[in-house]
C-alpha cells in the first residue's frame, strides 16, 4: 500500500468512526483506559495555564499547583507531552524539584498548534516509566517502545498484522522513526526481533547491532511478549469502531504497560519489514468496508505519469491550484 493509498481510501474507509478522536486526546484516553483496568503509565495532570486539571480534579495552572503531587523535598522524574502531539513530538522530561520547575513551564510553550486539524490544549503530566533491563541494555537514550498493530474486524475476531520495537538512538528523546530512531521487526508468534532499519530519510539503513551500545539484538525475545499481544488485544477490543489501530508498549521490569493507541500510525515503519500489507487474507478483508486495490503495478508510461503529477501536486502551483483527482 502506498501513501497516497493509506491516506485516501484506507484511513478514510476503515477507521470513519468517532472512537479514533479519543485516541487522539491523550488525556481522555487515558481515563478510558485507567477504567478498563489497562495498565497506562501513571498519570498525575493536565497542565496548562487556564484548563489545567490534575486527576484528581484539583487546578493545575500554576508551578505551585505541582506542590502536591511531588514528595516532600524529594526530586521527581516526570514527563511533559502534548495532550494531542503526533511523531513524538515536544516530549520533554523534568528531573530534578518542583522548586525548580519554573524555567521548564516557561519554556514548554504553546501547545494549541493544530494537531489531528484542531486543538488539544495542555501538556500530559506523567511519571517517567522504567523500562526493562534487557531493552535499557540496547539502548538507554529513551523508552524503546513496541508498537503491535491489530485489525478489530466485523465479525468480532482481533488480528495482530504488525509488530516492532522502537530503538532510539543517541541523544534521542523519543523513539520515533522519522526522528532517527530504528524500526526492528518482530515476530507476532515469537517475539523475536529481526534485524533493525533507519527511514528512508536516514539513509533507511539496516542493523543487527545497535549503532550507538553495539548491543547485538537480533534474535533476542521481547520480555513479556506474550502479556504485550494480550494487553493490545484487550485495548483493541474496546475499539471495534476503530478497527485498525497502532498500539504503544512500554516493557517495565514488572510487565507491559499501555502508553497509548494511534489509528493513524505509520504504515512505513512496518510495511517495510515485509513485501507489502496488501496480502491475499488483507485484501479480503478489506472488501467488507468496500475497499479494493489494484493488485498489478501499473504499466511504466502511467507510473511516470502519477510521479509527474504527483510532484506538481506538491508544488507551489499545485498546492494553490490543488483539486480532488484519482488515488494512485
Amino acid at each position: 500500500m502506498n501513501h497516497r493509498q493509506l491516506h485516501r481510501l484506507y484511513r478514510t474507509h476503515v477507521n470513519q468512526g468517532g472512537q479514533k478522536h479519543i485516541l487522539e486526546d491523550k488525556w481522555l484516553s487515558h481515563f478510558v483506559f485507567a477504567g478498563l483496568g489497562i495498565p497506562t503509565p501513571e498519570t498525575l495532570g493536565l497542565y496548562h495555564p487556564v484548563f489545567g486539571r490534575t486527576v484528581s480534579e484539583e487546578a493545575l495552572t500554576t508551578e505551585r499547583d505541582f506542590v502536591g503531587l511531588a514528595p516532600p523535598g524529594g526530586e521527581v522524574d516526570w514527563i511533559f507531552k502534548p495532550r494531542g502531539g503526533q511523531q513524538g513530538e515536544q516530549i520533554h522530561r523534568f528531573c530534578g524539584t518542583v522548586d525548580n520547575l519554573g524555567a521548564f513551564l516557561e519554556r514548554l510553550g504553546n501547545t494549541t498548534r493544530g494537531y489531528y486539524g484542531t486543538r488539544y490544549d495542555g501538556w500530559i503530566v506523567q511519571q517517567r516509566l522504567q523500562q526493562h533491563a534487557d531493552l535499557q541494555k540496547i539502548n538507554s537514550s529513551c523508552i524503546n517502545c513496541v508498537r503491535i498493530v491489530t485489525f478489530h474486524d466485523t465479525s468480532g475476531t482481533i488480528t495482530v498484522d504488525f509488530s516492532i520495537l522502537r530503538l532510539g538512538t543517541a541523544g534521542s528523546m523519543a523513539d520515533n522513526w522519522y526522528k532517527g530512531s530504528l524500526s526492528v521487526h518482530v515476530d507476532p508468534d515469537t517475539g523475536r526481533m529481526g534485524q533493525g532499519v533507519s527511514c528512508p530519510t536516514s539513509g533507511s539503513r539496516w542493523y543487527q547491532v545497535h549503532p550507538d551500545s553495539k548491543v547485538h539484538f537480533t534474535g533476542t525475545r521481547v520480555p513479556y511478549w506474550e502479556d504485550c499481544v494480550e494487553l493490545s488485544r484487550r485495548a483493541a477490543a474496546n475499539f471495534s469502531g476503530t478497527p485498525s489501530v497502532g498500539w504503544d508498549i512500554v516493557v517495565t521490569p514488572e510487565g507491559p504497560v499501555l502508553l497509548e493507541g494511534n489509528a493513524n500510525w505509520g504504515l512505513e515503519s512496518v510495511q517495510i519489514h515485509s513485501d507489502g500489507y496488501l496480502t491475499d487474507p488483507v485484501r479480503e478483508r478489506l472488501k467488507t468496508y468496500d475497499l479494493e486495490f489494484p493488485d498489478q503495478l501499473r504499466r511504466l508510461p502511467a507510473a511516470v505519469f502519477a510521479v509527474l503529477l504527483n510532484h506538481l501536486r506538491r508544488s507551489r502551483f499545485g498546492r494553490r491550484w490543488n483539486r480532488p483527482g484519482p488515488v494512485f
